[in-house]
């Protein structure tokens, strides 16, 4: 029996493999800190559902943390945006909205770098001590005594 002639063809394309659960999420994450929104992933052609993303990091806590340090580092974009935006538009107007909007959303990404600090004043005027109220309580007077006022 003699052998198959072999086909002179072009070589086999070999098509890339699908990306695995962790490429899809480490791709996931690179876009978050990116300063991308999940409307924005989602529209992307073969990014990972947030639905998909949400049940991963409530199966595996690691996950929700990578999620969270992402969204910090992304407030390092929205940073260098409100400066950009500063430094280049040129209608106040429009300034004011968008770094308006970019600040309240740095205030709700990065908490404790960008969030609304209250604090409360335990010293008086130049640090000194700060003077308690006297509360003076008269006695009881009895309904048949009179008036002392």
């Amino acid at each position: 029996m003699g052998r198959k002639p072999s086909r002179a063809s072009a070589p086999r394309r070999v098509e890339d493999p699908k990306p695995t659960r962790d490429e899809r999420w480490a791709r996931f994450i690179a876009l978050i800190e990116g300063g991308n929104t999940i409307r924005q992933i989602a529209a992307m052609p073969d990014a990972l559902p947030w639905e998909t993303a949400r049940v991963w990091m409530k199966s595996d806590p690691g996950k929700r943390v990578e999620y969270e340090d992402a969204r910090r580092v992304a407030s390092e974009v929205f940073e260098g945006e409100i400066i950009d935006a500063a430094r280049s538009i040129k209608d106040p107007a429009a300034a004011k909205v968008h770094i308006g909007t970019l600040q309240w959303i740095l205030e709700r990404r990065d908490v404790k770098r960008f969030g609304a600090k209250q604090s409360l004043e335990h010293t008086g005027a130049d640090g000194a001590a700060l003077q308690m109220p006297t509360l003076v309580i008269a006695p009881f007077q009895k309904p048949d005594d009179p008036d002392t006022d």
